[in-house]
């Protein structure tokens, strides 16, 4: 297994898939805060979530709004804050990447003067419409984000799906 980042913040862990040994997969945990968020799916399809983890990057690289401030998450603690922008139409998710990421809800929250990425799983939270859900949540800065999505989108760059498969062996 190859491990992109650090665990305790942010982090891939990218393994050849088994299930699918002759098809482009591969087996993708993502960690935020020491918590494995792919618990239910992480089998990935190269091109789309190689593509989607690219697009990511360079988006946030060339638009900045995701590290503003936002004056209408001031007095929230940092679960309320997510669940705010969870139902806040037009925010951007992160960590929205197709099948391997269907059950994360995760932002990029700046809060208490630190960019914070936060984290909930709905099958953690079956019933976090009536009951409290569990967020998890850690404080990173946005090089660091940066550097490890980019880490991750350069397996993009290797010549074909084989190939990057291959070289995680």
């Amino acid at each position: 297994m190859t491990v992109i980042g650090e665990k305790r913040t942010f982090a891939f862990e990218t393994a050849p898939c088994d299930e699918y040994p002759s098809e482009p997969y591969l087996t993708v945990d993502i960690y935020v805060a020491d918590k494995l968020l792919t618990i239910r799916d992480n089998v990935a399809y190269v091109p789309q979530f190689l593509g989607d983890v690219d697009a990511t990057c360079n988006r946030m690289r060339h638009n900045l709004s995701w590290l503003q401030y936002r004056d209408d998450l001031a007095d929230m603690n940092l679960t309320d804050a997510h669940l705010h922008l969870s139902n806040t139409e037009g925010w951007l998710k992160f960590l929205n990447w197709g099948p391997t990421t269907d059950d994360i809800s995760c932002h990029l929250i700046v809060y208490q003067d630190s960019l914070w990425i936060t984290a909930f799983l709905y099958s953690e939270n079956p019933d976090y419409e009536t009951n409290t859900p569990i967020v998890h949540g850690v404080r990173l800065s946005p090089f660091d984000l940066i550097a490890t999505l980019e880490s991750q989108s350069e397996l993009k760059g290797k010549s074909g799906a084989t190939h990057i498969i291959d070289s995680l062996a």
